[in-house]
This record gives structure tokens, C-alpha cells and sequence, in this order.
């Protein structure tokens, strides 16, 4: 099979800016993504992906399949993602990643490991993100993120995810979520600094 199927493949100490995926169609072996398969040591700003995004074994991502030691900031994705360890933003988040300001949107199937956000958080920390598509159940599973990760002021929609527990964020009914009240009233249950 082909592994690190994305725009771009592999990347290491990389910084991407600026770069709208639109309609993607990427089918890979594992560690696969939109923009980025496998990134070490990476920046990812302001990038957005439309689409879906399959693996038959190993990460994907609506955006990246597996991100190690990377910042994402102010990303999205509404691409549907299925395969086996996968996330609607990112599949894997490892070795204390950094998200901020992101969110996903698109539909979650697939393996043991699995977020409407990110799949595998793998210790890293997520501020200020959330997700709105749906997540098929199973083990490690969850609305925001299925396993391991640190979240802060972050939310997922539990009924258009179908999910009602998740590694870190906050629950909230779809009309909560369609509140910008949601994100700046401290007033709201799981939000510590507004948006």
C-alpha cells in the first residue's frame, strides 16, 4: 500500500500556511491526510480541507494522518474520514502537539481509535477547538477526541456525533453549539477563558 498520502507527504520542521483544500478524494495505506500524512516538528496555520480522506491501516486525518511534535493553529476540515486509528482534523496528535483554534466538521468511521476532532491526542494539548460530525462507536472513542489529550475551553456537538462521553471537551446540544454565547459567556459549562 501507499503510506503518507496527502499533498504532501512527509514533513519535518515545516511551516504551511495559507493553503485551502477543496473536494479532496485520498485513499492510502496509512498515515493520511489532506495536506500532510506524517509531520514532525511542524507550523500549520490558517489551512482548511473539503473532501474525504480513507486509510486501510494506521492514521488519518481530515487534514493531517499523524502529527508528532507539530503546532496546528486556526485550521478546519469538513472532510469525512474513515480507516483505523483516524480524527476529522488530525488521526494522531503524539509527542505533545499543540491545537489551537480548530475545528472539524466532517463524519468519523472507522477503526478502534477514533475523534470527531483528533483520534489519538497522544499528550497534547487542544484550546479553544471543537467538532460537529458524526462518530462511529467503538473503543477509545470520542465526540472531540478518542484517546489522550488535554483539552481546554473546547466542545463537541453530542447529538450530530451520536457521542456522548470523549477524551477531553465539553458536551453541548446542537443549539448550544449554534450560541456564540456558548464561547464567550464564562457563565457556560466547560468554557474558563472566552474565545
Amino acid at each position: 500500500g501507499i503510506r503518507m498520502q496527502a499533498l504532501f507527504g512527509n514533513t519535518s520542521g515545516a511551516n504551511i500556511q495559507k493553503l485551502q483544500l477543496e473536494n479532496v478524494d485520498i485513499t492510502g495505506w496509512r498515515n493520511v491526510g489532506a495536506l500532510i500524512g506524517f509531520s514532525s516538528g511542524t507550523t500549520v496555520q490558517n489551512c482548511s480541507s473539503s473532501g474525504s480522506v480513507t486509510n486501510t491501516n494506521d492514521w488519518a486525518g481530515g487534514l493531517i494522518g499523524y502529527a508528532g511534535s507539530s503546532t496546528i493553529e486556526r485550521c478546519s476540515s469538513s472532510c469525512n474520514v474513515s480507516g483505523a486509528a483516524v480524527g476529522g482534523l488530525a488521526g494522531g496528535t503524539l509527542d505533545w502537539c499543540a491545537v489551537y483554534d480548530c475545528y472539524a466538521t466532517g463524519s468519523v468511521n472507522g477503526g478502534i481509535i477514533k475523534g470527531g476532532l483528533i483520534g489519538n491526542g497522544g499528550n497534547s494539548s487542544v484550546i479553544r477547538s471543537y467538532s460537529t460530525g458524526y462518530v462511529s462507536p467503538g473503543n477509545w472513542t470520542g465526540g472531540l477526541i478518542g484517546q489522550d489529550a488535554s483539552a481546554s475551553d473546547c466542545f463537541w456537538d453530542v447529538e450530530t456525533s451520536q457521542m456522548n462521553s470523549s477524551s477531553g471537551g465539553t458536551a453541548k446540544i446542537t443549539e448550544d453549539m449554534q450560541d456564540v454565547a456558548t464561547y464567550t459567556d464564562l457563565i457556560t459549562v466547560g468554557l474558563n477563558n472566552p474565545w
